[in-house]
C-alpha cells in the first residue's frame, strides 16, 4: 500500500505489480515471473479486503477509504457469528 501512497494518485495495477516485485531484487526471469504472481495475489487480496479500490481511470488502483475496510471486517465478524456451533 505504500507504494500507492508514495505515488499520489491513481497507480496502473501493472505498475504497481512491477514496483511491488522489484522490492527483493531477483536474479533471473523465472524468479521475476514468479515474484509478479505474488504481486498480483497481494494487490488482488488488497482490493478484496478493501484497502484498494480501484479509480475511475480504467486499470488504476488507488487506496480506498477507511469505512470499505470496517465494512469488510464487519462482513467477516457476520460470517463467523453464523457458523454453525459445535455439539457438546
Amino acid at each position: 500500500m505504500y507504494i500507492v501512497r508514495e505515488h499520489g494518485e491513481p497507480i496502473r495495477d501493472v505498475e504497481l505489480a512491477k514496483r511491488f516485485a522489484r522490492i527483493p531484487g531477483y536474479r533471473n526471469r523465472q524468479e521475476r515471473d514468479q515474484w509478479m504472481v505474488k504481486a498480483w495475489a497481494h494487490m488482488t487480496a488488497l482490493l478484496r479486503t478493501g484497502l484498494l479500490q480501484w479509480a475511475s481511470k480504467r486499470k488504476h488502483v488507488e487506496i480506498a477509504p477507511p469505512e470499505k475496510h470496517q465494512a469488510w471486517l464487519a462482513k467477516i465478524d457476520q460470517m463467523a457469528a453464523n457458523l454453525p456451533k459445535p455439539r457438546l
